[in-house]
């Protein structure tokens, strides 16, 4: 409860006095503050209004001159009530949902690169930790966050995939490299994913080449003619006895 004061200048009779009489003042002053409790808090809360600047600048230096003091103050307390704590923090976001966000988004917006500077720091000097919480809060929650990520893909599609080829063409060259990097130093590795699951598969690859012959044959005609053009032709390698492309120079 906010704390109340008596306007002295009705009761100047209340100054001072022997310790008797200032006991009994006290016993008046609780009397009549409980009796005129809406008054008294209406008033305070007007005062608060006209104030509010002194008050902020005053609560700031007092705060700025006793940092370590109120800081420790604060820990000790959280720690003494932690569980009450989350449980209440839990409780009023519940309750306050829209509230909060708003809240937290005007904070953001209003601060956007100094959050931003020492997130970059934070997770550059803890990059190990960062990690590490981030994997287990993705194996926590793996279901529900594949789940998030496919109807956000499923409502944004358009966009998405603007996005996936804007990132392509920026980054071709580079993502080409890195894939060959890696198909060559995981070649084995890759070449049994890809037998396990063909064998998987097997059956709905068949159905689905069954519905697509036509479309299938003129994607392997024009990949073949490509080919041709380029001065590639096929021919039966001596050592695995299989046909593969040879380049042997364009046509005059």
């Amino acid at each position: 409860m906010a704390r109340l004061s008596i306007p002295l200048n009705e009761h100047e009779w209340l100054r001072g006095g022997t310790p008797r009489r200032q006991s009994y003042q006290q016993t008046y002053l609780k009397k009549y503050a409980k009796d005129n409790f809406d008054k008294l808090a209406k008033k305070y809360k007007n005062w608060k209004e006209d104030n509010k600047d002194k008050l902020s600048a005053k609560q700031k230096e007092l705060y700025k001159n006793n940092k370590d003091k109120f800081s420790a103050r604060n820990k000790s307390y959280y720690e003494a009530n932690k569980d009450k704590l989350i449980a209440y923090q839990k409780e009023y976001a519940e309750e306050h949902r829209d509230k909060v966000l708003d809240r937290k988004k005007r904070y953001y917006n209003d601060n956007k690169e100094t959050i931003l500077t020492k997130s970059k720091v934070y997770r550059e000097a803890n990059k190990e930790k960062c990690a590490a919480r981030k994997k287990a809060y993705y194996d926590a929650n793996r279901e529900t966050i594949l789940e998030k990520h496919k109807i956000y893909r499923e409502s944004h599609k358009d966009k998405e995939s603007a996005r996936h080829k804007a990132y392509y063409e920026a980054h071709k060259e580079e993502r080409a490299e890195y894939h060959k990097t890696y198909a060559k130093a995981h070649k084995e590795e890759i070449a049994i994913k890809k037998k396990a699951y063909r064998e998987a598969h097997k059956a709905e690859r068949k159905a689905y080449d069954a519905e697509h012959k036509d479309k299938l044959n003129a994607q392997r005609k024009a990949r073949r003619d490509d080919k041709i053009a380029a001065g590639y032709r096929r021919r039966i390698d001596p050592v695995t006895k299989k046909e593969v492309w040879v380049f042997v120079g364009k046509e005059a």
